[in-house]
């Protein structure tokens, strides 16, 4: 098939897959181009290489997300809390519950009782979860310095291999 444009007759060969066919001009770069080459050479801080910009900014972000997670666990572990237990009455009577203000997990182990007093007597511990909830605090509060220590070090040993060894 011929197209118009080229060759003796004025027409030129088309390709089967409907390019233009021989090697295409590529246009020189001009100083607003901000993009990188995705070949540049090891070390130039090309796109996904380890000390490149986004990898970096997602370091960061990570970093931050985990302190905030740590914050959020940190301001749950030093609220009180409030369980309604079920009271154990005689049968045939109607259900009852109580409501019971429990301390903090970072703070003294309190119930205080809410509403009138009563002579039936709950049904199982009030506040029984305080121990699982500071162990829950403490283990997630491990776990986010855990990890923010971990971007660190990667961050650093990212950094030292992008340095370059001095001779002397």
């Amino acid at each position: 098939m011929l197209r118009p444009g080229g060759g003796a007759a004025g027409l030129r060969p088309v390709s089967p897959a409907g390019s233009r066919g021989g090697r295409r001009r590529r246009r020189p770069a001009s100083a607003g181009d901000s993009h990188r080459s995705l070949a540049a050479p090891p070390g130039a801080g090309g796109v996904g290489e380890v000390g490149s910009a986004p990898v970096r900014r997602w370091k960061q972000v990570s970093i931050l997300a985990v302190v905030a997670w740590m914050l959020a666990v940190g301001s749950w572990a030093n609220r009180s809390w409030t369980e309604t237990v079920p009271l154990a009455t005689p049968a045939g009577a109607e259900g009852q519950s109580r409501t019971y203000v429990c301390g903090a997990p970072f703070g003294p182990r309190s119930v205080d009782r809410q509403g009138p007093p009563t002579e039936l007597a709950p049904v199982r511990e009030p506040c029984d979860l305080h121990g699982e909830r500071r162990a829950l605090a403490v283990v997630d509060l491990a776990l986010g310095a855990a990890a923010i220590a971990a971007l660190v070090y990667l961050g650093a040993r990212s950094t030292a291999r992008r340095a370059p060894a001095t001779v002397g």
